[in-house]
């Protein structure tokens, strides 16, 4: 049996190869998504409910159309001041969104002036 060592090359190759995986599979998976979420953006789709996906502070958005992504938010509010927004009649539109890599961006805006962030996870069906 071999012994653990904090520098085994095995393990270095080993968590090497899990991440370069990884890479691939999530610049696959922005290449399936970017066409449904660029539909969203450039229509100008509203957003109709957001509801909690899991416990590590996902979360899924339901867009007017049907379509539906999960979503982690990016800052201490997280989605709360688009909920409110939407709550109290505002259109909450997704206004931008960005591609880097494998990792996806989109900003929920709404009355002109407010904004939240949030990191795309993946599609989801709509319920």
């Amino acid at each position: 049996m071999r012994a653990k060592g904090r520098n085994d090359p095995f393990d270095d190759m080993f968590r090497e190869s899990l991440e370069a995986t990884a890479a691939e599979f999530r610049a696959a998976m922005a290449q399936r998504l970017i066409p449904a979420l660029t539909r969203v953006r450039d229509r100008g789709t509203p957003l109709r409910g957001v509801e909690r996906y899991n416990s590590d502070g996902a979360a899924r958005l339901r867009f007017a159309d049907g379509s539906a992504f999960l979503v982690r938010p990016e800052g201490k509010a997280g989605l709360l001041p688009a909920v409110i927004a939407m709550h109290r009649g505002a259109a909450v539109l997704m206004t931008e969104l960005l591609v880097e890599g494998g990792a996806m961006h989109a900003v929920l805006t709404w009355g002109g002036q407010h904004c939240v962030g949030c990191e795309i996870l993946g599609g989801d069906q709509a319920d």
